[in-house]
């Protein structure tokens, strides 16, 4: 576009010697007085004559036929083009044979399933003190309830508490008994294991050997795991579960075991709380 006329013939170049650089002057700029300072550097410009070649006059569109920069491989092209390579050097390896597909005709047999072995609680299951188990109380037994409390139920810095209450024919007290709970790991269940526990210790101290005995509390998985309906999974519950029936054994005496709410437990309920 030689005829075209540029659209900054007006403008001169000025050129920074501390800076090495050069800027575009209007008129009222290069015109000036006192001359025209750098804005980096703070010297003084030299205005460039006017006779030196200027891109603007030698193509006033030379920032549209500027060089496209060039465009930069990403991982995933470096990766392919890698992988291109080293298959053109390796020459005379054997083509990778894939494995036989197994025909239509053919049935694929099923691959055998792992036997799991389940563990069976045969002490829990065969215990000598579920002989001696009663659905139902009769009159003249002993009344014991337990309870148990924790508080940051399985963590660090758990804290917990039992307690119990034992009751004769006429419901009259003759133990009562709580205190803090002391295990390796402090959880609500272990608490309420711990009450079952001290009371069956308190019923074997007594000099009185009683007709029977009525074990009553507010946790469903003690009272469960004790009478045998359910299955005890942690061995920490466990242990604490056959020291239980160990003691009922030893006692040789009848007994059932009954849940009952919390409302009817309200006594020992007070002997857990901090």
């Amino acid at each position: 576009m030689p005829n075209m006329p540029s659209v900054r013939v007006s403008q001169r170049t000025a050129k920074c010697h501390p800076c090495n650089r050069k800027l575009r002057l209007w008129p009222q700029q290069y015109n000036r007085a006192g001359g025209v300072k750098c804005l980096r550097c703070g010297s003084l410009l030299e205005v460039l004559p006017v006779d030196e070649p200027d891109k603007w006059e030698r193509n006033p569109l030379w920032f549209m036929n500027r060089p496209e920069p060039e465009k930069k491989e990403s991982a995933r092209e470096i990766k392919r083009r890698k992988k291109l390579e080293k298959r053109q050097t390796i020459q005379g390896t054997p083509p990778v044979q894939k494995p036989p597909q197994p025909q239509p005709s053919q049935k694929i047999k099923p691959l055998p399933t792992p036997q799991r072995t389940v563990q069976t609680d045969e002490k829990g299951r065969n215990h000598h003190a579920l002989n001696t188990l009663r659905d139902k109380p009769e009159p003249g037994w002993w009344l014991l309830r337990f309870d148990g409390s924790c508080e940051g139920n399985g963590s660090r810095h758990a804290t917990g508490k039992w307690g119990f209450h034992l009751q004769d024919e006429t419901f009259h007290t003759i133990a009562t008994g709580n205190g803090i709970t002391v295990a390796e790991v402090v959880t609500n269940n272990v608490s309420e294991w711990n009450g079952v526990l001290h009371g069956l210790k308190a019923v074997a101290s007594q000099k009185v050997e009683p007709a029977g005995l009525v074990i009553e509390g507010d946790s469903m998985l003690v009272v469960s795991v004790l009478s045998g309906r359910w299955a005890s999974k942690k061995p920490e519950l466990t242990e604490l579960r056959d020291e239980c029936r160990d003691l009922i054994a030893s006692l040789d005496l009848l007994w059932s075991c009954s849940w009952i709410p919390r409302e009817e437990n309200e006594y020992c309920d007070e002997l857990t709380r901090p």
